[in-house]
Formats: structure tokens, sequence, C-alpha cells
């Protein structure tokens, strides 16, 4: 079990170097990668103007998605086409290694940005479950570095060794530790160039994030003076392209917003071609709906604008 004095130890790992231009702080980092011990270097700013989260970071990160072979996502669940649809929402969200820890949530990791310190996060129980696959390498990634989770629910209780005070915190105080301690910051990014830890983020998302999107994420439309339930939505978005649309909605807003996004789109795409019953419905020109659902966001919301435009320009299929 980690220490006070093992934590200060095991923290020179990291080799920090801090300079301050303009009220910013540049901080450039090197570490051993996690799994070839070869030197990586790292830079990031903090401070960055009207944001919710003072001393927060934006860091794209460098481990990629693009490499990762299908199969990967397919061993976690998905179809063929569902695991090339999560590989273009990572390119809207970030990279195994990314941080955000200046908007919505405290601080958020990983290649869909899972978020710690913030209702309904899951970054919390994503590291519960690298600590239970894996005990051993969630030790050499985050227990050494004085981070630990246990189960407090549904999700993880994350706390940190704080040495400086000779105390541990927990839960949002933890994370926003790790966000101002920007050496912690780095043990983030560190892990996430870990074959291992990718492959529990990419599980982690088919679980909470593409498996809720293609089975809970549904809506009621009226065509035609007639409801029309659709539980699922992904019954009558069945193209490559409509579930990745799906999927990557529900990554960013959740589904409730999902299915408001589709029923419009839908119902103006629908109302349009005169449909008129439940068959024509499942035949609906689902190219159409996604250009319409891009149309209704502009001006509106240019995180759909930005997603449908990316899918209607990637070559995903929207055959049914």
């Amino acid at each position: 079990m980690a220490t006070a004095q093992s934590v200060i130890q095991a923290r020179k790992l990291f080799v920090m170097s801090q300079k301050n231009e303009g009220g910013r702080n540049t901080y450039n980092i090197s570490f051993p990668h996690p799994n070839t011990g070869a030197t990586m270097n790292i830079s990031f700013r903090d401070n960055i103007p009207n944001v919710k989260f003072a001393n927060g970071i934006s860091y794209k990160g460098t481990s990629l998605v693009d490499p990762i072979p299908l199969t990967v996502f397919q061993n976690a669940g998905l179809t063929p086409a569902q695991a090339k649809g999560l590989k273009l929402v990572a390119k809207h969200e970030g990279n195994f290694d990314a941080i955000n820890s200046w908007d919505s949530a405290i601080f958020s990791w990983g290649f869909i940005q899972f978020a710690g310190g913030v209702q309904g996060s899951t970054l919390g129980s994503l590291l519960l479950n690298i600590k239970i696959a894996e005990p051993r390498i969630f030790e050499a990634l985050f227990g050494q570095f004085g981070i630990d989770v246990v189960s407090a629910g549904p999700t993880g209780q994350v706390s940190v060794i704080v040495p400086e005070r000779d105390t541990v915190v927990k839960d949002n105080e933890a994370w926003t530790y790790i966000k101002d301690n920007k050496i912690l910051t780095a043990v983030f990014i560190r892990a996430g160039n870990h074959p291992t830890a990718m492959v529990k983020q990419i599980e982690h998302a088919v679980r909470n994030y593409a498996v809720p999107a293609l089975r809970k994420a549904n809506t009621t439309v009226t065509l035609a003076g007639q409801s029309f339930p659709i539980n699922p939505l992904s019954q009558v978005i069945r193209s490559e392209a409509g579930q990745t649309a799906l999927i990557d909605i529900t990554v960013n807003q959740w589904i409730t917003k999902t299915g408001a996004w589709f029923k419009n789109a839908i119902e103006a795409v629908g109302t349009k071609a005169g449909i008129k019953n439940f068959d024509q419905l499942l035949a609906i020109d689902e190219k159409a709906v996604h250009t319409q659902m891009a149309a209704d966001a502009q001006g509106k919301d240019k995180r759909i604008v930005d997603r449908m435009t990316s899918i209607l320009n990637s070559g995903l299929s929207f055959a049914k």
C-alpha cells in the first residue's frame, strides 16, 4: 500500500519544468513510456481564459486510436460496422491519453473523455475496472503514485494521497487535486499509453456509451397525424453511418438528447417523403435524416453540426 513517503519517491519518475508566460504556465514533463520504457516528453499549458475550472488544461494526446485494429472493438461487443463508427467518434473526442480539465467535468481522460467530478461520471468506474481486472498494472500506472479507487455504489470512489499534507482526499476533492497537480495529470497521460489501459477504455466505452446508444436511445415521432414509437432508435436507424451518429450524440450529450435530435429530423424528412406507416418509416432515407439534423443544429449547437458533417463526409454507408 502506498504511503506519503513512497508516493513522494514514486512521483520522482516524472521530471517537470515550469515556465510562466503572460499569466499562463507551460509545463514540460518527461517520463518513461509505461510499456517500452522509452523517454516521453509532453507539454501543456494551464489557465485557459474564460473557463469553468481554473488551472485546467486541454491536451489532445498522442496515443492514437486509428492504429488499433477493428477486432479490438469487436471483441468488446461491437459489429464491424459499429466498430468503425466508434473509431470515428473518437476523432471527435480525443486520444487514449487525452486530458480535459477545464469545462463541464473537473477532470476527464481518454479517447471519449471519461469524466470524473460530474454527475453521471464514469472515470471512477473505469479505474475500478482496470484495478479489478489487472491489479498489478493498476498499481504500476496509478497506485504507486497515490491514486486509488474502491467500489462505491454503481461507480468507483477515487482517493489520492496528498503527501505534502500527509492526508488522503476523496471524490471531487481528489479530482480537483489531480487537476491542479500537473504530475498527477501526467500520470494519467502516461497511463493512456499502456496497451491494457487502451483496451479497458474501449470496453468501457462500449458498455457505457455504445450499448446504451444502440439499445436504449428512443423517441416517438408524429407523421401523417399518427404517433410512431421507435424503441430503440436503432430499429429505424440501422446503417453504419446512422449507428455512428447514435453513438456520437450519446457520447457527447447522452441518450435523451439523442432521441430529441433524431425525432425532429425524422419528422421533417418523413413528412416531406409522405411517410404514413411504420414499414415506410423503417425505409426512411437516413442520409436525409442526418443532413436534416445538421441543418436543425445550425446556429444552435455547433457540436451537432460538426459531428453530422463529419459523418456525412466520412464515407460510412447509409445503406440499411
